[in-house]
């Protein structure tokens, strides 16, 4: 990883909507599916309860958190469940098909507008997926279909669209409906972006996390900013000048991501600038790249 200042970990969200006999599968016996996958890749996993279903739906809720490098692990265990159930089923050759829920609002971040970004993702992953009828509760079921490797990568660039929307990441982590779920679920408006590409350097896919935990920290923010490859050098500079002056002058630590932090097998033309400090700051640094 080349950086500018010290590393800083994020967390990213998805909320997966699972059939019970994949969620029977995913915990295991006694939960043991379920600890093994989070010994051995970390992050945080939790399902709603037997017979609490997303409303319209006869799915339970599945929360699952990590880092970039975490949450494509995680949700390799959700496609494998899904490929367990199915084998035993029968039903082999069906096309896969995953589900995620989120927060109406943050829809729109996956569509873009006139659906421009929504024929991007499927362009670049190769998998299709289409969204419920907003119409019927607030959260909103997008169903994708395509081989695992597929899924993988669109879920994994879902999920940094996603995350930029408050309400969605208000809303992920609950999964308690009460029966209908109306009463967990207040309208919220969407906040918009303010991080959008630079001219210069076409920084796109907008990606900003929540603010840490850490009390030292609490207006602490990130960005994740795609940048094109053939733009890597200039953006950081002979001997990282460029990205050194860009640290010192906005207070930010500035990361380009190694490959390394991506789940093996998701292909992209691009990497990956991470601007984290406080807001104010972060702001500026996109500003001023």
């Amino acid at each position: 990883e080349e950086e500018a200042g010290e590393e800083e970990g994020e967390t990213f969200y998805l909320k997966i909507a699972v059939p019970d006999d994949v969620a029977a599968a995913i915990i295991g016996k006694g939960g043991q599916v379920i600890k093994a996958m989070l010994a051995s890749y970390g992050g945080s996993a939790r399902l709603s309860s037997g017979g609490e279903y997303i409303p319209g739906t006869k799915l339970r809720a599945m929360f699952i958190a990590g880092s970039l490098r975490v949450l494509p692990m995680l949700f390799s265990t959700v496609i494998e469940k899904h490929l367990e159930v199915q084998a035993e089923s029968g039903l082999q050759k069906k096309a896969l098909a995953i589900k995620l829920a989120c927060a109406k609002s943050a829809v729109a971040y996956v569509m873009g507008p006139g659906g421009k970004t929504a024929k991007e993702l499927v362009a670049s992953t190769g998998a299709k997926f289409n969204a419920s009828d907003p119409t019927i509760s607030q959260e909103r079921i997008i169903t994708m279909f395509g081989d695992p490797h597929q899924i993988a990568s669109l879920a994994y660039q879902i999920a940094q669209r996603i995350n930029v929307d408050e309400e969605f990441r208000r809303t992920a982590t609950n999964l308690n409906y009460g029966g209908a779920g109306a009463a967990q679920r207040q309208p919220s408006q969407s906040q918009p972006s303010l991080y959008q590409p630079t001219p210069e350097f076409g920084l796109v896919r907008p990606a900003p996390v929540a603010p840490s935990s850490e009390p030292h920290r609490q207006n602490w923010a990130c960005v994740f900013l795609e940048l094109p490859s053939s733009k890597l050098a200039q953006f950081i500079g002979p001997g990282g000048q460029h990205l050194q002056q860009l640290s010192r002058q906005s207070k930010t630590r500035i990361s380009i991501l190694s490959e390394e932090n991506f789940l093996p097998g998701i292909i992209t033309p691009h990497r990956v600038v991470k601007i984290a400090g406080p807001l104010p700051n972060v702001q500026q640094a996109h500003e001023l790249a």
